[in-house]
């Protein structure tokens, strides 16, 4: 972006410069996921939650579209999170409480038929 600077002196002559402004970068995303707990590389069947901690506080109510459970194909498996309203938050939102959803056994996705 171009931009001109003007000055106008009291009894004196007119000051005036030009200066080009670079365009700003995109800022880069500085929050990371800090760690998840329970930490192990596979969970047992019958976890009911994990928590997922941040380094900086996060915002609520976009919980459910970032996160995703894949399978060991690395597809995503649907329905796996219980998706309530009121996201499970501490108060410094910096810990998120993930519920697994409960099926039974005959109708749990990848479940044999």
């Amino acid at each position: 972006m171009r931009v001109r600077a003007v000055f106008h002196r009291d009894n004196g002559p007119v000051v005036q410069a030009d200066f080009e402004i670079p365009k700003a970068a995109p800022p880069a995303a500085t929050t990371r996921v800090a760690s998840v707990y329970p930490t192990t590389s596979e969970l047992p069947e019958n976890a009911l939650r994990f928590y997922l901690y941040f380094s900086a506080p996060m915002q609520q109510g976009e919980a459910w579209s970032r996160i995703h459970l894949l399978d060991s194909a690395g597809k995503v498996v649907d329905l796996a999170f219980l998706e309530i309203d009121q996201e499970l938050w501490n108060r410094e939102m910096t810990r998120l409480t993930v519920l697994f959803r409960s099926w039974p056994d005959q109708t749990r996705p990848g479940a044999a038929q």
